[in-house]
């Protein structure tokens, strides 16, 4: 028995129990992942960052090799075949604050997004939205350098808070929406408002179209069933010896790996349409829209 007089939970059930609400009182069992993802990420800006860093202050280079040999340079997509910059864009920063900002929100929304959606969906989350922020900023934006890593953050704040308004029964999830969209809005003024301050050129490496991309293709892949849709109906599942009532995602199954090969293929058919009209067609979508 606990404090309250209601049975605890038996403590090897402890990892994967999320608590929606002080209110419940422990009412609801749902599943949930331990974060690794999130952080693993934010270490690969981390360790990105202090290399080029350390290269410079020690007089090795002018501090951004590591940054060019990842970052979503138009040029070299298009006429370079470097299509592997359109995903390892989302692996740098442009400027202190640019990383502080985008780090500190895996770290916190990331980890927290990751622990509902799991590991591998968060990944396909962010690296995807990230991809699909690039392209967009590639084929509308002006400036022909973009970093992708606030795209794809965007992408989780889409997914996380499509996740909020599916599920949005005050009984279980009490204030998980507007708590959760707080959170996110801190997060995307900070990084929009980067958008104002354009580099020494003009150009807008961090741009809004970019974070609007992202965010939209995050969301679309929480919908399609990334995000889990919860339901505690007797039908789906036998009340647990505990008393709890366990959630059942009804998206669970193999319709997320659908979800994400759907997604890869998107993001790739994507990539091919704006490489071909620059490359073969002259044909610029800057242009056109």
């Amino acid at each position: 028995m606990d404090a309250s007089g209601g049975r605890a939970a038996p403590k090897g059930r402890v990892k994967g129990i999320a608590r929606f609400g002080a209110a419940t009182g422990g009412t609801y069992d749902a599943p949930r992942a331990k974060p690794f993802a999130a952080y693993a990420i934010a270490a690969t800006h981390a360790v990105v960052f202090v290399i080029d860093l350390v290269m410079y202050t020690s007089g090795h280079g002018n501090g951004g090799e590591t940054f060019s040999r990842l970052a979503l340079f138009d040029d070299a997509v298009v006429w370079g075949s470097q299509w592997g910059r359109v995903f390892t864009a989302s692996l740098v920063d442009f400027g202190l604050v640019h990383f502080a900002l985008v780090n500190v929100g895996l770290v916190t929304v990331g980890a927290e997004a990751e622990a509902i959606l799991g590991g591998w969906n968060f990944t396909a989350v962010y690296a995807l939205s990230a991809a699909v922020g690039g392209l967009g900023s590639m084929a509308l934006d002006s400036t022909t350098l973009h970093v992708a890593s606030s795209d794809g953050l965007f992408g989780v704040f889409g997914a996380t808070l499509l996740y909020s308004a599916m599920n949005v029964e005050n009984e279980w999830n009490n204030r998980g929406f507007t708590t959760r969209l707080f959170q996110c809005a801190v997060f995307a003024v900070g990084l929009q408002s980067l958008t104002a301050y354009p580099t020494e050129n003009g150009a807008h490496v961090v741009n809004s179209v970019g974070h609007l991309w992202g965010f939209f293709a995050g969301a679309a892949m929480g919908y399609a069933g990334l995000a889990p849709l919860f339901t505690s109906g007797k039908k789906f599942s036998p009340p647990p010896s505990d008393g709890r009532k366990r959630l059942t995602d009804l998206h669970e199954g193999p319709r997320k790996t659908f979800v994400i090969l759907g997604s890869v293929s998107t993001a790739l058919a994507l990539m091919s349409l704006v490489v071909i009209l620059k490359r073969f067609f002259d044909v610029d979508p800057r242009d056109v829209f």
